[in-house]
């Protein structure tokens, strides 16, 4: 023999704390056992089931973790209760009594909640002028808007493989861990997990050392980003080529005679170090030498007969006879 269990269908998704009520029919002897089970083969618990008399009935629980976040599954109700057997051909008050089952089970969908990590925007690349960098890594955490007394999540960083190493956040949630990096490309995790699921943040740092040119000098003037600079506005505004003459083939050319001169006197004003532009990472310089063996006074003509033999022991120019005229 067999009896309805009803369950009170919950409106929309169900929280992971969950509690379910329901109704039983009113029973001479109450109901002996009641369970309910999570999902179809899912962990089994005890109810505390109406006595002597009751209909009402009543579960709170937390919902498992192998019911995911947004996941519809079936809870499923049985009870277990004695009733008088009025057919066991006994006078009326010598009947016994005969057990009987009862049975529900509905259909609900799980809220979608996970863990809500934030991790503060940083810069990259990131300058040093010496060996390491002082890095703050920052963020904030929370239950992903369940209740917090449930989805208590535990948050953990990891630099480069090693960790992870749990991050302690404040009353608001808020967390910072100081690190210090080398020169180079840094992979960063954070992860936060509760009891139920986990994500994690992945970022990438690169860290680049330029000593600057007067290295930890500490009266050398900074930049507005802390780096040593040899700039001064008082005594260098701009430097640019400037070639001029009455042949304007070679001015429209503007050659430069001494290409390396002009990269020395960038590094002296600081065009290097500029905020808005980069830092030079390799400089190839290329150059051919060849002793002075002629020379010309006045405007220069073509003729090669016009050139004069150059003495580079004597330093002075030779008559066409080659003896030194000085």
């Amino acid at each position: 023999m067999a009896w309805t269990i009803f369950i009170n269908q919950p409106s929309g998704p169900v929280p992971r704390n969950l509690l379910i009520t329901g109704q039983v029919p009113p029973l001479e002897h109450g109901v002996s056992s009641m369970n309910i089970q999570i999902g179809a083969g899912g962990q089994v618990f005890k109810v505390n089931a109406p006595g002597r008399g009751g209909t009402i009935w009543g579960w709170q629980g937390i919902i498992p973790s192998y019911i995911r976040p947004g996941q519809t599954f079936t809870i499923y109700l049985s009870a277990v209760a004695f009733i008088t057997d009025t057919n066991d051909g006994l006078p009326p008050g010598e009947h016994g009594t005969i057990e009987v089952d009862g049975a529900g089970h509905i259909d609900v969908v799980l809220e979608n909640v996970a863990p809500s990590l934030t991790v503060d925007a940083f810069q990259s690349p990131e300058v040093t002028t010496g060996p390491t960098l002082p890095f703050t890594l920052a963020g904030s955490y929370s239950s992903g808007g369940g209740d917090p007394s449930v989805y208590q999540p535990k948050v953990t960083y990891q630099v480069d493989g090693d960790g992870p190493h749990p991050i302690t956040a404040d009353a608001n949630h808020r967390w910072s861990v100081p690190l210090t990096l080398a020169p180079g490309v840094h992979a960063i995790i954070v992860h936060a997990s509760d009891n139920f699921t986990a994500i994690e943040t992945r970022k990438s740092l690169t860290v680049l050392r330029y000593a600057g040119p007067m290295g930890g000098d500490a009266s050398v003037p900074k930049t507005a980003a802390g780096a040593p600079t040899t700039a001064s506005v008082t005594s260098w505004m701009r430097l640019e080529p400037q070639s001029s003459g009455a042949d304007l083939d070679d001015t429209a050319r503007a050659r430069l005679f001494d290409p390396l001169w002009m990269m020395t006197r960038q590094w002296q004003i600081g065009e290097f170090q500029g905020e808005d532009a980069g830092s030079p990472v390799q400089t190839r310089v290329r150059s051919t030498s060849a002793v002075l063996s002629r020379s010309h006074r006045g405007p220069t003509i073509r003729q090669r007969r016009r050139w004069r033999p150059w003495s580079s022991a004597a330093r002075c120019v030779l008559p066409a006879r080659r003896t030194p005229a000085c």
